[in-house]
């Protein structure tokens, strides 16, 4: 027989009577929750713990220290809630045979089935935490112990950052209460290394502002809703200068919204952190910062490398080397003869480092690890010495983010290996091969380059340029020297060549018999490459204008329904539109239609991966129809990087 389930509600027993009949446990159990809900409780037992008894004595309660009446649910005014926590079951039938008659809601404590209520196990978030304000209660369906079980989980949820806690609404009549910024240290790069505070402040965070070089990985972990707001750092390429990223900190605090700035490592050891802090207690935002496990330590950690190590050395140096060896000689110039270095930011001044290092006496032999994203799948460890550190760096293709160790310590690595999870290294990301349908003018190869070089800075695997026609390596090339991997062709339609080309190009490909391609799909039409276009636009100065209307001019194509599919992307854009140089509307249509529409201007983002013949003919057919064209191409943006890397990873699912 299915059983009638109960109704879950919050009781608001401030100022109002609570009755508890019984003085024992179960009663002093109870007792400090009413307290703290601001009850005014009457306690009815011949008998009282000393808990109650002190609580009485107090004021906080009272206690009447005689046997239960009917009585006592009325006087001196009516309950609004009975507990009945007596240790004999016929006093605690009366009670509730009487609350009944009285019709006041009561929980018997010996007996669920013939309660009108019950209390749950109850969790709430910490006082000063980011649950603080978060109240679960659970029933077991007259199962305490289960519930006590579930109610331990959901705290531990709530303690450890694992739950979503952020407020949707604001906390008190609609002010906008002050915000505040956290510098979070995300760790070295596995989410697994962050600290519980920092996934706490994840849990509840408004906005997160975060770049390339911390753990992406950690952004799984807040909601949809949350703003991630992207600063585009990768190594040697800050678009965003420092200063507005302090800007935008406090910004979104004065809104009232919960900040994180998410870094890798630790916010404070080559992070940048005390400038954000500076800043925000300058503008009056509270900021807090949360340490992390710093790469400088940690990284050399995975790869079976202390930095320190008994009967070797007892100290060690770390040190930027982004510029060179200055600051780590800087170091070292006090520091016992036998430290470990640690540079980090050091693989692009790598052979002037090495030079300046051997020169201040430190010997040609010297062991260096130079290790590649650790705590990743594609974590890498490059052993060799100083004097050959620079050659086997761009023999091997070592590239950042990169820790490089200098010392006798790596000697240590040969004895234990990585010492990162096994897991973690078998997962390591396949080879993207970009497949570009080429062209004889090299600064369309030249482009393509480019956008390989931003999506290395996003994938921890290999990343290749191919091409379809008129340049080398061909597809077929590249799959020589690989093993198998995913092929992103870098088109924007899903016209002829991807539906023809690349599939024969692959088909090639896995006939080498190196390795099998999984094939991502076409790049557009795509909603990101809104993003790019954009993106484009702020590069050009080009402010966001409801007067000017926003043409993207595409190369053409025979099959007019690819050329067709870029224009229902724009739906919801008014001012936006698409034109074509074959299988579409002529640039020149598509400029007089916005204008006949109201725009005072027209502006042509060319719809490319980069620039070469047919892009000069496009500006100049854009030009002819009074537009104004924006310099660049959408494959030179981070969004079309990002795109990139999103098929690669929607095309290894499909394989799974």
């Amino acid at each position: 027989m299915a059983v009638t389930p109960g109704y879950p509600a919050t009781l608001r027993l401030e100022g109002r009577r609570v009755l508890v009949v019984g003085g024992g446990t179960v009663a002093t159990r109870r007792i400090p929750a009413l307290v703290d809900a601001g009850a005014v409780i009457d306690v009815v037992a011949p008998d009282a713990s000393t808990d109650i008894r002190e609580a009485a004595a107090a004021g906080r309660i009272r206690w009447r220290q005689r046997r239960f009446q009917p009585r006592d649910l009325l006087e001196p005014q009516p309950a609004w809630l009975v507990h009945a926590t007596t240790d004999s079951p016929a006093v605690n039938a009366e009670v509730a045979e009487v609350s009944e008659e009285q019709r006041i809601w009561c929980v018997r404590a010996d007996d669920a089935d013939t309660s009108s209520a019950w209390t749950p196990a109850v969790a709430r978030g910490a006082e000063g935490t980011v649950a603080e304000g978060v109240t679960v209660a659970v029933t077991g369906g007259g199962d305490p112990r289960r519930a006590a079980a579930v109610r331990d989980a959901v705290l531990a949820g709530l303690d450890s950052g694992l739950l979503p806690v952020r407020r949707r609404r604001p906390q008190s009549g609609g002010v906008v209460a002050a915000g505040r910024v956290a510098l979070v240290g995300g760790g070295p790069g596995d989410p697994g290394l962050v600290t519980v505070r920092g996934r706490q402040l994840l849990a509840a965070a408004d906005v997160v502002v975060t770049d390339r070089l911390g753990p992406r990985g950690l952004l799984d972990v807040v909601g949809p809703d949350v703003q991630v707001i992207d600063v585009g750092k990768t190594p040697g390429h800050h678009p965003i200068p420092q200063a507005r990223i302090n800007e935008i900190l406090v910004e979104h605090a004065r809104r009232g919204r919960a900040v994180v700035r998410l870094k890798g490592g630790d916010p404070f050891v080559l992070g940048r952190g005390g400038e954000e802090a500076i800043h925000c207690v300058a503008n009056g935002i509270p900021v807090e910062v949360v340490p992390g496990v710093t790469s400088a330590v940690s990284v050399p950690a995975a790869a079976g490398i202390p930095v320190t190590h008994r009967g070797i050395t007892a100290s060690f140096v770390v040190a930027s080397a982004h510029d060179g060896a200055t600051a780590a000689l800087n170091a070292l110039r006090d520091a016992p003869v036998t430290s470990t270095v640690v540079l980090l930011m050091g693989i692009t001044a790598l052979a002037d480092t090495a030079r300046r290092l051997v020169e201040s006496g430190r010997p040609p032999t010297t062991p260096v690890a130079l290790i590649e994203s650790g705590w990743t799948p594609a974590q890498r460890t490059t052993v060799t010495t100083l004097a050959e550190a620079a050659e086997v760096a761009a023999r091997e293709g070592v590239r950042s983010p990169a820790v490089i160790v200098v010392g006798e310590v790596v000697r240590v690595r040969e004895k234990v290996g990585d010492l990162v999870p096994p897991a973690l290294l078998a997962e390591a990301a396949p080879s993207l091969v970009l497949l570009a349908h080429g062209s004889p003018d090299p600064r369309h190869a030249k482009g393509v380059e480019k956008v390989a070089e931003q999506v290395r800075r996003r994938w921890p695997g290999r990343v290749r340029a191919a091409y379809l026609d008129h340049h080398p390596p061909t597809a077929l090339d590249v799959a020589q020297r690989l093993t198998g991997g995913v092929v992103v062709p870098l088109l924007l339609t899903a016209a002829y060549h991807v539906k023809t080309d690349v599939p024969r190009a692959v088909a090639a490909m896995d006939a080498v018999g190196r390795g099998r391609y999984a094939v991502a799909g076409a790049l557009g039409p795509d909603p990101a490459l809104f993003a790019a276009a954009e993106e484009l636009l702020a590069r050009g100065g080009y402010e966001p204008d409801p007067h000017a209307g926003i043409v993207l001019f595409a190369g053409g194509s025979s099959d007019r329904e690819a050329i067709s599919a870029i224009g229902e992307s724009t739906e919801g854009r008014p001012t936006w539109a698409v034109a074509a140089l074959a299988g579409g509307e002529e640039i020149g249509s598509v400029a007089d239609r916005l204008r006949a529409g109201g725009v005072e201007r027209v502006r042509v983002l060319t719809y490319m991966v980069a620039e070469g013949v047919l892009r000069d003919r496009m500006v100049t057919y854009a030009e002819k129809a009074g537009a104004e064209v924006v310099p660049g191409t959408l494959g030179q943006t981070d969004a079309f990087a990002d795109l990139v890397v999103q098929r690669a990873r929607e095309a290894l699912r499909g394989c799974r």
